[in-house]
């Protein structure tokens, strides 16, 4: 069982300053407060391994303490649990000093341990799940965050539905389904002074997890024939031949694995994932932002 490695993935708190951004656009600060919150959900998920082991060894604690107080040796005792619930408020609502806080990490730390301890298997299993499932999260908040944003982009500027004029490729190539399809949505959307727009949509993070998400949720993060064309690059828009292929540097640590192999994910992998998400949605929404202040 190899070391998932909760604690560097755990240390990571998203930029509050990030987070509470507004825009001059009506369209854009109403998707920009669900990503936000998206943002924050997928933390406090992260802090519950920790968290919850925490607790766990807290309460430890206080039946210890409980005990020795009241002389009773039976930690089932009522006075045993009344003074062991008394004492775990203690520390439960005391708030975060650094020295909890460095207990938070610890106790991360420690569930990882207990994980990799023979016959753990499942335990570990379910922690390794847990990292895929961040990771699913990660691009989930994006993905909805698209389409919003492009919803609400054509409430405020009407004008720009005119799928009825796209071609029957463009509609087919375009859509909220896939990373390619919202960069395409985008790009025949908001056709004109689009550079920015597309530099976000058509690079590198974007698309590398959205990749890394597909091997997750369609082959349970075990490397298909897919994932192996997928990392050799993005094939980037209008298609030629031979194709021109996007470089896609986020996913260098799987040029190694051939099909057939599961992905070891760990905290450091996840937070390589996770942590450029909230920088990258709030970028997204910035460049509609300024393209409707220009496109009046």
């Amino acid at each position: 069982m190899h070391d998932l490695d909760f604690t560097t993935l755990a240390k990571w708190v998203p930029d509050k300053n990030l987070l509470r951004q507004t825009f001059q656009s009506a369209a854009c600060n109403s998707p920009a407060t669900r990503f936000a919150a998206s943002i924050q959900h997928l933390h406090s998920l992260i802090t519950v391994p920790g968290f919850c082991f925490m607790a766990g060894e807290e309460w430890g604690i206080s039946v210890v303490r409980a005990m020795n107080e009241t002389g009773i040796s039976n930690p089932d005792d009522k006075a045993v649990q009344q003074r062991a619930s008394q004492i775990w408020d203690e520390y439960d609502l005391g708030g975060f000093d650094a020295s909890r806080i460095d207990h938070f990490y610890e106790a991360t730390g420690n569930a990882v341990t207990m994980a990799t301890l023979p016959g753990r298997e499942n335990t570990h299993s379910a922690l390794h799940n847990f990292l895929k499932t961040l990771i699913v999260q990660a691009w989930g908040a994006i993905e909805v965050l698209a389409e919003e944003l492009w919803k609400e982009s054509l409430l405020q500027k009407p004008s720009l539905d005119t799928q009825t004029s796209w071609t029957n490729t463009e509609r087919k190539l375009s859509g909220f389904s896939s990373r390619s399809k919202i960069a395409n949505q985008y790009r025949f959307t908001f056709r004109q002074d689009n550079a920015n727009i597309l530099l976000l949509l058509d690079g590198s993070i974007f698309h590398s997890l959205a990749i890394v998400r597909n091997v997750i949720v369609h082959s349970n993060g075990v490397v298909d024939d897919d994932f192996v064309k997928d990392i050799a690059g993005y094939e980037v828009f209008p298609k030629t031949s031979p194709p021109t292929l996007l470089p896609l540097p986020e996913l260098q640590p799987f040029k190694s694995l051939k099909q057939g192999d599961a992905i070891q994910f760990t905290g450091k992998l996840a937070r390589d994932f996770i942590e450029p998400v909230p920088k990258l949605g709030f970028e997204i929404i910035k460049s509609i932002d300024e393209w409707l202040i220009r496109q009046p």
